[in-house]
């Protein structure tokens, strides 16, 4: 069965997203306090972008900052590039944006019909 906010629908879909919505603001998203975590990172990706010579191609640079926000209003922590752990889970989110994109061109039941083809069977193989 689908989980989750992207991959349902109707009734269970509301259920999901509202509770989504009231974690995420038990957690301060909204508040004031996502702002410090957001001035770290962006002092943090800066610095990177900085210390680079010459031309910087942007590809995947923010991934980290963001998801770095993300976990510090839920886990109330941050992880580096050095971190394997923190590593892997920008990786399997990377893959979700990735075959997400792919997937939300059709109706989630033709993705669930034909699932190789959409990349519906690959995102669920993600997680």
């Amino acid at each position: 069965k689908a989980q989750g906010i992207v991959n349902t629908q109707g009734e269970h879909w509301a259920t999901q997203r509202r509770f989504s919505l009231k974690t995420l603001k038990d957690f301060g998203f909204g508040k004031q306090s996502i702002e410090a975590a957001m001035n770290i990172e962006a002092d943090e990706i800066i610095g990177q972008f900085l210390s680079m010579k010459g031309d910087v191609l942007i590809a995947q640079d923010f991934n980290v900052p963001i998801i770095n926000i993300l976990w510090n209003l839920v886990a109330g922590s941050r992880f580096t590039k050095e971190d394997p752990e923190g590593m892997k889970l920008v990786e399997s989110v990377t893959k979700q944006f990735k075959t997400g994109a792919k997937s939300a061109l059709y109706n989630f039941s033709i993705s669930k019909l034909f699932p190789k083809l959409t990349g519906y069977a690959e995102r669920v193989a993600i997680w």
